[in-house]
């Protein structure tokens, strides 16, 4: 993005609350007959020809990669196994009964955490289509949110200790408020590749947010 590595794109985020989407998204391709897509195709300039083609580069539909959310399952996992091993140590030292047979039992609780997270991941899936980024989310209720590039203010990639070891990052967008909201909010997307097609896609997305912004077709967006 032009001058988009010297300096932010906008301002920093806060809070979170993203968009219900209350009608179909766009299909494959971009080819949504009504949304931001459709009105860029009317406007037959290189410039929207560029912005077409960055679009369709970055379709794509994925589930987030468990590795990325490795620290937030060790991190609660160590603290109870460790909190237990504490306990465990107090007991011996001042010689209380200690129930042996009942201590495997302390493994059910990382087993659920990692149940619940694997349960969470595979139950969620991230689209790249049309100008707009769709999250599905919900085992047995379903909700969708959707968020429109064009209305993205900056991108961020993230990558902790842990994803730096598993070769993951996560993806942070700072976006306009809505519903009569002026407060930005930010969209966290873990582990949506390993980190070299991540890197990628950032580089695509930071091109194709300025460009949705940018371009002379900009009237005829909503904001």
């Amino acid at each position: 993005m032009a001058q988009a590595d010297a300096e932010p794109m906008m301002r920093q985020a806060v809070g979170a609350a993203p968009v219900t989407v209350v009608g179909p998204g766009p299909q494959k391709g971009g080819s949504d007959a009504s949304g931001v897509y459709a009105l860029i195709r009317r406007d037959q300039s290189p410039l929207a020809k560029e912005t077409l083609q960055l679009i369709d580069a970055t379709t794509m539909s994925v589930h987030p990669r468990f590795s990325a959310y490795l620290a937030s399952v060790l991190g609660p996992t160590f603290r109870f196994l460790a909190l237990a091993a504490i306990a465990l140590a107090i007991a011996m030292l001042l010689k209380l009964p200690i129930p042996w047979a009942f201590l495997p039992l302390l493994l059910i609780f990382p087993a659920v955490i990692i149940a619940a997270k694997l349960v969470e991941i595979r139950t969620t899936t991230i689209t790249f289509e049309g100008g707009r980024i769709l999250v599905s989310k919900g085992a047995f209720a379903r909700e969708v949110h959707n968020i429109e590039l064009y209305r993205v203010l900056d991108i961020a990639l993230q990558r902790s200790f842990v994803n730096r070891l598993t070769g993951d990052g996560t993806l942070i967008l700072t976006v306009e408020g809505i519903h009569g909201s002026r407060d930005p909010f930010r969209v966290l997307l873990p582990g949506l590749a390993k980190i070299a097609d991540l890197e990628e896609l950032f580089r695509r997305l930071r091109s194709l947010v300025l460009l949705l912004r940018t371009g002379p077709w900009g009237k005829g967006l909503i904001y």
